[in-house]
Order: C-alpha cells, then sequence, then structure tokens
C-alpha cells in the first residue's frame, strides 16, 4: 500500500552499530566530495472548514517539482475525493492516483471531500455520525499526498481562521506561523484524529507538558471541571513516572457516547502525540475517579512505537505502570494498586492458548487472547523493575531513556532492540535474559520470589496486604511513598 512503513529496526549488529556513532557524528566515515542529495520538493497544505461543517477544501502548493501523482493515505479515501483541479482544470484520477503529469514547478492543486461522508468513514460501526454536526476524522482519508514519503519530508499545514469551528489535532505548530503545523513522517504513516466542530479545545497544564482536550458530542454529566481533573490527575501520574510529560502538547479527544463511564482509549502516533478516549456522556465524577484507562492511553507516547508483534511489551509494560502512576497521583492507594497488579496477574495467568507469551502477542490480534499478553507483559516489568532495583536502579530509569525515540519519525521498533540497547546503556544484562526467558515460555511468568522480596502477601485472587519485606524500601518507592 502506498506509504506503508519500512520494515521494523533490528537488533543485529546494535554494538557495531553503537560504537560507529562518533566516527559518524565527527564525519571520519563521510565520503569527501559526494554530491549531495537533491532536495525533496516541500509539501504546503492549507485547509478550509465549511462553517456549516459540510465540506474540506484542501489547496497543496508545492515548493519545487510536483510528484507524478498524489495517493491518500488509505485507499478508501479515493471514494471521497471531489473537485481535483489544477489552475481550474480538472485533474484526472486513474487507478494508481491523482495524476499530476504536466505540471509545472510551483503548481498547487486543489480538491474538497464531504466531511459527513468522511466523519462516517472514519470511525468504525457509524460512531462518527452520533457527534454530528461535529466530525472526527482519519487525516489519511483526506490527506493526499505523493506516494513515497521521504523520511525528512518537509510539510506543512495551516487551518484557515474560523469563527465559528474549531479544530482539534495533534501535530506541533510551527514556531511564529499562527495556525500552521508541522507534518513530519509519522503523520503521513501512523493513524491520528482530527476534529472539527463547534467545541473548545481547554489547555490542560500537567507537570513538563500540556493536555489540549476536546470534548466532542453531548456534554458529560460530570461537568467540564471534573474532565479537566481526571485528565489533569492521569497526565500528572504518567508524568511522575517519566520525570515529566512525556511530550510537551498532546491531544486529548473525549467522545461523548451514550451510557456511563470509560468504554474505550486508543493512544495515536500520526505526527504528534495524541489520545482518544470514549466516554459515557452520563459519567459523574465517581466514574471519572476509578478510571484507569486515560493513564493507560497517555503512557503510551512515552514508549517508543513497537510493532502488533511486540504487544507484551508495549502493553505489558503500560499495564504495571497505569497502576504505579495512579498510585503516584494519589488516585489509588499503594495496597489498591498491588491489589490491582495482583488481581491482572491472575485474570492473565487463566487466559492463553498454551503458546509461549512472544508467540502468543504475535497471534492476540487473532487469538483474542489479551489478558494473557496484557498482563504476562505485566508481569515482565515487575520482574524487571524488582531486579534492576536489587542493583541499585529501577525500570523508570529505563522507561525514561526509552522516552527518547517515542517520538522520534520513522518505523515501528523492535522490542528486542529496545531491551537490548537498555542493557548496554545501562551497563547490566539484566532485561534481555529476562525477556528471553518469559517470551520462550507457555507459561504465566512466576512472581512469587519477587512477592517475597517486596512483602506482597496475597489474600485471595483478587488483592494483597502489604507486610515487612527486605525489599520494603523498594515497594514503597515503586508506587512513591
Amino acid at each position: 500500500m502506498p506509504g506503508a512503513p519500512e520494515p521494523p529496526r533490528r537488533a543485529g549488529h546494535r554494538l557495531i552499530v553503537l560504537r560507529l556513532l562518533p566516527l559518524l557524528a565527527s564525519g571520519l566515515l563521510a565520503c569527501g566530495g559526494s554530491p549531495a542529495a537533491p532536495k525533496e520538493t516541500a509539501l504546503r497544505y492549507r485547509v478550509a472548514v465549511d462553517p456549516a461543517l459540510r465540506a474540506l477544501d484542501v489547496r497543496l502548493c508545492f515548493e519545487g517539482p510536483p510528484p507524478d501523482r498524489l495517493v491518500p493515505g488509505a485507499a478508501a479515501g479515493r471514494a471521497l475525493l471531489h473537485d481535483a483541479t489544477a489552475a481550474h482544470v480538472a485533474l484526472p484520477l486513474d487507478d494508481r492516483g491523482l495524476v499530476l503529469e504536466g505540471l509545472s514547478e510551483g503548481a498547487c492543486v486543489r480538491y474538497s471531500v464531504d466531511l459527513a461522508d468522511l466523519a462516517a468513514l472514519s470511525e468504525s460501526r457509524g460512531v462518527g455520525r452520533l457527534f454530528a454536526p461535529d466530525r472526527v476524522t482519519w487525516p489519511h482519508l483526506w490527506l493526499w499526498r505523493p506516494a513515497k514519503v521521504a523520511p525528512d519530508i518537509d510539510a506543512t499545514l495551516r487551518f484557515e481562521p474560523s469563527p465559528t469551528v474549531r479544530v482539534s489535532q495533534p501535530w506541533p505548530m510551527v514556531v511564529g506561523q499562527p495556525g500552521t503545523v508541522r507534518l513530519d513522517w509519522n503523520a503521513f504513516t501512523w493513524r491520528a484524529r482530527v476534529a472539527f466542530g463547534r467545541f473548545d479545545v481547554r489547555p490542560i497544564e500537567v507537570p513538563g507538558g500540556t493536555l489540549r482536550a476536546t470534548v466532542v458530542g453531548a456534554p458529560i454529566a460530570a461537568g467540564p471541571e471534573a474532565v479537566d481533573a481526571w485528565l489533569r490527575r492521569a497526565g500528572a501520574g504518567v508524568a511522575q513516572v517519566f520525570g515529566g510529560f512525556p511530550a510537551p502538547v498532546a491531544q486529548v479527544v473525549v467522545l461523548s457516547v451514550p451510557g456511563r463511564g470509560v468504554h474505550f482509549g486508543t493512544s495515536m502516533r500520526g505526527g504528534g502525540a495524541g489520545v482518544m478516549l470514549l466516554v459515557g456522556s452520563d459519567s459523574e465524577a465517581t466514574d471519572l475517579d476509578r478510571d484507569w484507562t486515560a493513564t493507560h492511553e497517555l503512557f503510551h507516547l512515552g514508549l517508543p512505537h513497537v510493532g502488533d508483534r511486540d504487544a507484551w511489551f508495549a502493553e505489558g509494560i503500560t499495564t504495571y505502570y497505569t497502576y504505579v502512576a495512579m498510585a503516584r497521583a494519589g488516585a489509588l492507594s499503594p495496597a489498591q494498586a498491588w491489589s490491582r497488579i495482583h488481581d491482572g496477574f491472575h485474570r492473565g495467568r487463566s487466559r492463553g492458548s498454551g503458546r509461549p507469551l512472544g508467540d502468543e502477542s504475535a497471534a492476540m490480534g487473532h487469538t483474542g487472547e489479551y489478558w494473557r499478553v496484557y498482563w504476562g507483559g505485566a508481569a515482565f516489568a515487575l520482574l524487571a523493575d524488582v531486579a534492576l532495583r536489587r542493583q541499585g536502579g529501577s525500570l523508570d530509569q529505563v522507561v525514561r531513556y526509552w522516552s527518547r525515540w517515542a517520538r522520534t519519525p520513522g518505523p515501528a521498533w523492535h522490542a528486542r532492540a529496545l531491551v537490548e540497547r537498555a542493557d548496554v546503556h545501562f551497563g547490566r544484562a539484566t532485561l534481555g535474559p529476562l525477556a528471553d526467558a518469559l517470551l520462550a515460555s507457555a507459561g504465566f511468568p512466576e512472581v512469587r520470589a519477587a512477592y517475597a522480596w517486596l512483602g506482597l502477601v496475597p489474600l485471595d485472587e483478587a488483592a494483597l496486604r502489604l507486610a515487612p519485606a527486605p525489599g520494603e524500601a523498594a515497594r514503597r518507592a515503586v508506587m512513591g511513598e
């Protein structure tokens, strides 16, 4: 598919690469006299939204030679394209895309998209229609671009100001150009959401960053102040782990749906940090106080993106830290947080198809064994944290190290490469051997020795008590006591 990501980064030859980095930085390995690569054509988008939220009008100008064709990021976007022209001349659409052959350097292309059709196609099972007249869209359906996106692409997008229409989007602003955002390789590759409507975009300050929050659809019964407090608390807990929120700005789109409680959440990395949360419109403050989903999705923004095969890594570490972050933010007591983790281990232990954790993770989308993968990965995180704390370190230090690659443009990482980088960086062969053993095992990771060292005494399958133990100080440090 056009614009598909490159193969993931591989762990092989990592030590050689690390040793060569100083030489590369100093230029000692550069080829003298090599000609500079030709500069890629810059893309300059301008987007106007009809005040009635019926249409999206896009103008794309090229600073340099135009490509032969434009394509949408998702094939379904072809059906949404209307009135594509250049210099008032209609452009043909063939099976390979929108044909631009013959356009001169510096040319501009215009096209429009029906926003109702776009919103309906953007959200599965017709959810998009719940928010009319507001529109929640998938940019891959309307952001037409060259078939091949360069890793260092120079692209910006300006939303034309409107007195009535607000925009919620995840992309970073260009300094000194109000309303203009920067689009990197990730913006054309990974998923994102852009919403248009008459909602408010409210800044919520958290340590080290800002959440730009939007409620789309019916008001949440708890009220805006309770929603803001819920998100602020979740963001603050995540910031406690990373030593500051892992993104300077993060988009948070709350989709108001029928019912009560937080139904679902997802994190998005399409060119910027973003989270989408489905919340019942009848939710009261107590429902939001009990929620873990916002913390979970916001934490994802601090880890590098890995492929689906490595869900044990991304979801497991995030699941462990969901309850750690909630305890550090005061949303749970330490005993409650440890009991939630203990209960999750029981659920993960009771599920699975008999595959080793690595194979179970790779097949999770087909087998539905989410509990086994999420909680098996969370057990890895606990065991890693205990092993590192016994050596004088912590998993906090490791996730802060990994967070430097959370927003860099490029294809998905292999979890094994990240684990090995951390072992090399901290000078301890701790995480790699532990991951290898757990991924090869069909049984749930054994945590009893870690429990005994921390002073975690199970009362039943869902609760435990805290007791004096050799690792009591470490246990207190985990939950921020």
